[in-house]
């Protein structure tokens, strides 16, 4: 009844699984015994922590146009360069500007999943749409900051932005452009900023 009530205000299955945990932790801190077949009904009643899989829509050459056709310039530079470089999309919100050599169409990332830092490179329309970015951003920060988004400019970072409102443009761009899909098991959309590294 525990579980099922839980379910019913649509609790997600990993925090159903912390309520069932807390429980039991507190059932063995009170001595109290359960029978093989309780603890059997518990486990097949609490549902799985797998999450659903997502399904993605594959980046190719006429989608990635049309993202970059309905996309600010703000958007197009980071999408550029992590279509060109393999960029994660959080390891391209935490490039440094001293971290990019455009000359050489080069660039350090130091925050990586793995933890090891590497150089990578972009392509002539990823640097010539950073230059393009480069003439905004100034703009971009000041007015950023009149709107009280002081906690979220970081004016060290090329793309001064989150990772999440990054997202928040992605998902605007997709709706303009046709391309916005949700998927109906995990009701998350099924073309990613995570797609361009695999461009």
């Amino acid at each position: 009844a525990f579980i099922r009530a839980l379910q019913e205000e649509k609790r997600a299955n990993l925090s159903i699984r912390s309520y069932v945990s807390a429980v039991k932790s507190w059932l063995i801190y009170s001595k109290v015994n359960l029978t093989a077949y309780q603890t059997m009904m518990i486990r097949k009643a609490t549902p799985s922590s797998k999450r659903a899989a997502t399904h993605e829509d594959i980046l190719d050459e006429d989608k990635l146009g049309q993202i970059i056709s309905h996309s600010p310039v703000k958007l197009q530079s980071i999408v550029l360069t992590m279509c060109s470089s393999g960029m994660r999309p959080g390891e391209a919100v935490n490039i440094d500007m001293n971290d990019i050599d455009l000359d050489n169409k080069t660039v350090w990332i130091r925050d990586t999943k793995t933890g090891e830092s590497r150089y990578t490179f972009i392509s002539d329309e990823a640097k010539q749409s950073i230059n393009e970015w480069l003439k905004v951003r100034p703009k971009y920060i000041k007015t950023a900051k009149t709107r009280n988004f002081t906690d979220k400019i970081d004016e060290s970072k090329m793309f001064p932005y989150t990772y999440r409102l990054m997202l928040e443009m992605w998902t605007q761009t997709l709706k303009k452009a046709g391309l916005y899909k949700v998927d109906p098991k995990t009701k998350r959309i099924t073309l990613r900023p995570h797609a361009c590294r695999k461009f």
